[in-house]
């Protein structure tokens, strides 16, 4: 698992990315696990919440077949 040390814009930048890649999968109509995605768009949205506030400090992104732990380091 690749760690990246992101400032809290880079980190919700991220989450954004890939909020947008898994709502563009939701509407593919040949989508293989859409409840799967569904609750991923669901936890991306309240990491999301997290991260803006600062009650996440740290999390897991997955992106394609590796998994990102990013920290998110004090403004």
């Amino acid at each position: 698992m690749e760690q990246l040390f992101l400032t809290r814009a880079r980190a919700i930048e991220k989450i954004m990315v890939r909020r947008r890649i898994v709502s563009d999968a939701l509407d593919d109509r040949h989508v293989a696990n859409p409840d799967t995605l569904r609750a991923e768009q669901v936890e991306l949205e309240r990491l999301l919440l997290d991260v803006r506030v600062g009650r996440a400090t740290e999390f897991v992104l997955q992106e394609d077949a590796a998994a990102l732990h990013c920290f998110v380091m004090p403004d």
